[in-house]
């Protein structure tokens, strides 16, 4: 009995929901910011959301990359391949843990982030992973 081999292009076509949410999210953010908070400098407000957008995306990579190396450790992967493997779970891991510190870090040390920046910004690690899931199931 064969088994079928995972191809690149398969990994790709599961990610393309939760780009599509992240793409979409980012800009909805921007321009809900520009027509709704005319308050805050416009400028200020769209750095910040489009920086926290960016470092929230640049996480939940890092956690989608850490997971697929999770997954083929646990699976039934050749003995050559297993310390490239574990290499990729610990730079990803690692990425992982450097995007939550340097989260901690902006919002600890800027505590005049605009409101908005914040709500937007931060949303995407939630609104990214529940409308790419919901697009992936629909669209599987």
């Amino acid at each position: 009995m064969k088994k079928k081999k995972r191809n690149r292009n398969n990994s790709r076509s599961e990610a393309q929901p939760f780009v599509a949410a992240a793409i979409f999210w980012g800009v909805f953010s921007e321009v809900v910011c520009f027509f709704f908070f005319k308050t805050q400098p416009f400028l200020r407000t769209f750095l910040w959301t489009l920086g926290l957008w960016v470092v929230c995306v640049l996480d939940l990579a890092a956690m989608a990359q850490m997971f697929r190396a999770v997954f083929a450790l646990m699976s039934d992967i050749p003995e050559v391949s297993r310390p490239a493997w574990k290499l990729r779970l610990l730079i990803w891991g690692l990425t992982k843990l450097t995007c939550l510190g340097l989260l901690g870090v902006i919002l600890f040390l800027n505590p005049s982030i605009p409101s908005p920046a914040l709500l937007f910004g931060l949303g995407t690690l939630v609104v990214v992973p529940l409308f790419g899931g919901l697009g992936w199931s629909v669209f599987r």
